[in-house]
């Protein structure tokens, strides 16, 4: 209230008007960290016009009630997405939650719920992974693989000699030289096995795995279905009565 042509007055009273001001915009902060926005933003509007903070005093209140709607929407859609057993989706929403101490005392058991979520499916997935035993491989229908046979003689057999004599009362005539065998010389290549396609019996093991996994924690047929296969790195082929997931 003392007027600027109050002169050397005025200027001393500066210093305690910026004092004042910065510790009612504390006294919001700290409503604000409290969980209580609308007292923290009352709380700066009593401070008037003329105020020194007067700028700074719209924005943090814009600034805080922008945060404050950022951090709730954040925090309900982690409940929703930790309901559904869809842990990293609910921890990638946490991340958006601001610094604001209450809300950040609000995340912090959803962020510990999501990444037990998160290590539990790693391992069990992990688990599934492993090479299954033979007697499995052999039994499961989608592993079964014959390759053509190979089918080509061991060696090729040598042609018929012709049989030659002389004529009558000619001379001998000299040995012909004598040909090498068209078995060793046109001997047939070794066998070459064909490649084996990569089992898909462990693919299918760990996309049935976490598909009951996630079914057990509470998400819908198909949710756990897409999720199980998206985890498994495969892809989900039409969403049916004839549904795969394939590698």
């Amino acid at each position: 209230m003392i007027p600027k042509s109050s002169g050397d007055t005025y200027y001393q009273a500066q210093p305690f008007i910026q004092t004042w001001s910065d510790a009612v915009m504390q006294q919001g902060k700290d409503l604000l960290e409290a969980g209580q926005l609308e007292a923290a933003i009352a709380k700066l509007k009593l401070l008037p016009a003329e105020s020194p903070v007067d700028k700074e005093r719209e924005t943090t209140i814009k600034r805080w009630q922008a945060d404050w709607t950022q951090s709730k929407n954040a925090i309900q859609n982690a409940e929703d997405f930790l309901e559904r057993g869809q842990w990293l989706s609910a921890k990638q929403s946490l991340a958006s939650v601001a610094s604001i101490g209450f809300w950040q005392r609000k995340a912090k058991p959803l962020i510990a719920k999501a990444d037990a979520g998160i290590a539990l499916v790693e391992q069990y997935a992990a688990e599934q992974y492993q090479q299954p035993p033979a007697a499995a491989l052999a039994a499961a229908p989608s592993a079964v693989y014959t390759p053509p046979a190979w089918d080509t003689p061991a060696e090729y057999s040598s042609p018929p000699e012709e049989s030659w004599q002389p004529a009558p009362g000619a001379p001998p005539a000299p040995a012909p030289p004598q040909s090498p065998s068209y078995a060793a010389e046109y001997s047939a290549p070794p066998p070459v096995a064909a490649a084996q396609p990569p089992s898909t019996a462990s693919f299918d093991q760990a996309v049935e795995g976490l598909y009951q996994s996630y079914k057990n924690q509470g998400q819908g047929t198909w949710d756990a279905w897409g999720q199980a296969c998206a985890d498994s790195g495969g892809q989900v082929i039409d969403q049916g009565p004839e549904s795969a997931c394939l590698p």
